[in-house]
């Protein structure tokens, strides 16, 4: 076998300094500090990607369906319910009478029947009642005597919203 000579460039050299040469990609010295920093950098630069998004709940929204004032009988014109379930808000006042009455009426636009009684009351007052039908075209016939009211008919419609705070 022959010898091999080791070239001199290929020797180690004995009181060498050790030179640290850019990394080839991030131009950068190669020393374990710069390694250290630029860990850090991605971890900060991760974190900083999405904002948490606000915690959403379903909500009943309700939605007007219409509004209507007087002072004596009076019917209504139609209104349609997509969900046939119904809020009433009402309000009598100033009776002009111990007899003053109010009373409404639910009715379908499509044959014109009752379909029930919503409100029978007598005197000043106010409430809220709730009317659960199928889905369909209605109207309502309000009989009042001696006094002044105010009937408002709402649907609910579920929506997505925010969270609320208080649980």
């Amino acid at each position: 076998m022959p010898d091999c000579q080791i070239a001199e460039w290929d020797r180690p050299r004995s009181n060498a300094s050790i030179t640290q040469f850019p990394n080839p990609i991030t131009k950068l010295p190669n020393y374990p500090i710069t390694k250290f920093l630029l860990l850090v950098l991605s971890l900060v630069a991760a974190s900083c990607g999405k904002v948490a998004e606000p915690r959403q709940e379903d909500l009943v929204v309700w939605r007007p369906l219409g509004t209507w004032s007087g002072a004596g009988p009076t019917q209504t014109g139609p209104f349609i319910s997509d969900t046939g379930t119904l809020r009433l808000r009402w309000e009598t006042r100033n009776p002009g009478s111990p007899k003053a009455a109010f009373k409404v009426t639910v009715h379908s636009d499509v044959s014109g029947r009752p379909l029930l009684v919503a409100v029978d009351h007598k005197g000043a007052g106010h409430d809220t009642t709730y009317v659960y039908e199928d889905p369909r075209p209605f109207f309502f016939v309000v009989e009042s005597a001696d006094l002044e009211w105010t009937l408002s008919a709402d649907e609910p419609v579920a929506a997505r919203g925010p969270a609320s705070e208080k649980r």
